[in-house]
């Protein structure tokens, strides 16, 4: 997400095992276009598979070209 809210690109978006796991952003939006140096910040979501509530993580990063 940008700092006005918009979602940028979604990375990942599937169902993974437990353990750890990685995602590298490239610096693209999701049109292609590469977005400018700043601040960003992106959400984890991880969902129990039993119906228990999920965890939810929101955190900041700065891209710097």
């Amino acid at each position: 997400y940008d700092l006005l809210g918009r979602e940028v690109i979604t990375l990942a978006e599937e169902i993974t095992p437990a353990g750890y796991h990685s995602v590298v952003w490239n610096g693209h939006d999701r049109n292609g276009r590469m977005v400018s140096s700043g601040a960003y910040f992106f959400r984890l979501e991880a969902r129990p598979i039993d119906a228990g509530a999920p965890f939810t993580s929101l955190k900041k990063m700065m891209l710097l070209k």
